[in-house]
């Protein structure tokens, strides 16, 4: 706008919509978003169903791997859901086999096959190949091995690359598993979800050193925990939950610390004893393992972990505790309770 000109002015709504819409224009020229995604493109459970076996089908992925048999080729596509298998036939593609790249993002046509050698006992037969991107030079690491046979030092350099290997990604699905279990489980609780703050003037709570900083040119604190904001937050909901980040300052080299995590946290009031607390903490367990077991079998097996049964947990007070260990010549203090060794638990329990 010019400094002389009068300036614009939208008196009515009349005018604002003039602003956003031609009145030349007639509707069906219009283009509106509906909130749908209209794309061409088979879902996950439409590929390994039974719907479209023998048909033609299209998916999207990034070339995973490449085995070349010579007049055939096995071309493995990763998705969120996992890997895919698809076939190359020389002399039915629309390029050559030798086009085709690790890390390239691709759209493939074909026909679905069931096939009991591949995963998920389907392939598709590729008929077209449409290359959406491709890498700028071969990856630094073997990703579609198994395990990633190479160092620590190498799997962080390259982390954005190391983290498409299949053992890598399924640790990330487990800890989605967690995180979701709880807030479903709390939220049919009756519990209200809330977001504290991460930075602060001073810690939350004692026994944690914490990351200290400059907040403009005022000393604060990176949050330790978020207990006072739940405890305030229990008097205007009754029970709230929130799971974030909270950061200790404190040596991570071990199995029981880590500097930075995600914190599971809830808070309940009108409570009978901590016994409620111990109900609902079960109660989460068995949730959050039932959980794995229908939606997470697959990560579960690539990692080969074996869920604890968690249908019965034993609760014994602390002053049973003490006699049990006293009976075995035991000693039970503070710093034993933080770290009790196999021969303490065995006798506790």
């Amino acid at each position: 706008m010019c400094l002389h000109e009068k300036p614009f002015e939208l008196e009515t709504s009349e005018d604002i919509t003039k602003v956003f819409r031609n009145e030349e224009m007639e509707d069906e020229e219009m283009e509106f978003m509906d909130g749908t995604w209209k794309k061409e493109i088979n879902t996950w459970e439409e590929l390994v169903g039974n719907n479209l076996l023998n048909q033609e089908a299209v998916i999207e992925g990034a070339v995973h791997s490449i085995r070349n048999m010579g007049d055939v080729a096995f071309v493995i596509l990763r998705k969120k859901e996992g890997l895919f298998q698809t076939v190359y036939e020389n002399d039915k593609t629309n390029v050559s086999i030798h086009d085709l790249k690790e890390a390239m993002c691709v759209r493939l046509t074909g026909t679905l096959h069931e096939e009991e050698r591949a995963p998920h006992g389907r392939e598709l037969r590729i008929s077209h190949v449409e290359i959406l991107s491709s890498p700028a030079e071969p990856l630094p690491l073997a990703i579609d091995k198994w395990k990633l046979n190479t160092s620590l030092e190498a799997k962080l350099n390259y982390r954005p690359i190391a983290l498409r290997n299949v053992q890598e990604r399924a640790k990330f699905k487990i800890q989605e598993a967690l995180v979701r279990a709880f807030r479903d489980y709390l939220y049919e609780k009756g519990f209200t979800e809330i977001h504290t703050p991460k930075i602060g003037a001073r810690g939350a709570e004692g026994g944690a050193n914490l990351f200290k900083l400059s907040y403009f040119h005022k000393p604060a604190v990176l949050a330790q925990s978020p207990q006072f904001y739940k405890q305030m937050m229990v008097g205007v909901f009754d029970r709230v939950f929130e799971t974030g980040p909270v950061f200790r300052a404190e040596k991570h080299n071990t199995k029981r610390h880590l500097n930075e995590y995600t914190s599971l946290d809830f808070e309940m009031g009108y409570i009978n004893g901590f016994e409620d607390i111990m109900e609902m903490e079960t109660g989460f367990l068995q949730y959050a393992v039932e959980l794995l077991k229908k939606d997470y079998a697959h990560e579960l097996s690539i990692l080969k972990v074996e869920l604890p049964k968690v249908d019965k947990i034993p609760a014994v007070r602390f002053d049973k505790a003490k006699e049990l260990v006293a009976e075995k010549g035991m000693y039970m203090d503070s710093s034993v309770i933080a770290h009790p060794d196999k021969r303490m638990i065995d006798t506790i329990l």
